[in-house]
């Protein structure tokens, strides 16, 4: 939903989860079942698509979604879907996947949330929940170098409210 001024909203992309904004605020990247869109957020146009049944170039599988809250830098888009992180490229009217960070189903079986690029667009940190003895939910930081399709997991907690992997007062060092 935009906001167009003071009760004036319209729906920007319904049925749709944000992935991430430009960091211009012009543009919104959008995905929904099967597909993810660009869309100019003045005029609600599409302006590029991307079809989610395509392969992620690390594992070949097909990507299958893009989740909510992630991150854009420059023309890099980095967000959860496909083996664990997709990396996708914004450039004009163009959207295409250009790496992914698979992650091992058994040490990580539920994917990394809320991945943010540092402002040279190279890694990407993230929080993952992970299993914990007697069914009880630990959580790591992960600390990801897209190049090398390698993430560094930091310690564990049990702190049920573990997020905070961005901070806007606090950005992420270079």
């Amino acid at each position: 939903m935009v906001f167009d001024g003071p009760g004036e909203s319209r729906i920007l992309a319904p049925g749709a989860v944000l992935v991430a904004v430009s960091p211009d605020g012009s543009d919104v990247l959008v995905a929904g079942p099967g597909i993810a869109s660009l869309i100019d957020v003045e005029t609600g146009k599409t302006v590029a698509s991307l079809d989610l049944g395509q392969p992620d170039p690390v594992t070949g599988q097909p990507i299958g979604y893009l989740a909510y809250a992630g991150s854009w830098v420059g023309d890099r888009v980095v967000a959860e879907g496909g083996p664990g992180m997709v990396v996708l490229s914004v450039t004009g009217s163009a959207l295409r996947v250009t790496d992914a960070i698979a992650l091992p189903r058994d040490v990580f079986p539920m994917p990394p949330h809320e991945p943010r690029l540092t402002p040279d667009g190279s890694r990407v940190v993230a929080w993952v929940p992970l299993p914990g003895p007697e069914s009880k939910p630990r959580y790591a930081y992960l600390d990801c170098a897209i190049s090398a399709h390698t993430c560094v997991q930091g310690p564990t907690t049990d702190v049920s409210a573990f997020y905070a992997v961005y901070n806007p007062s606090r950005p992420l060092p270079g």
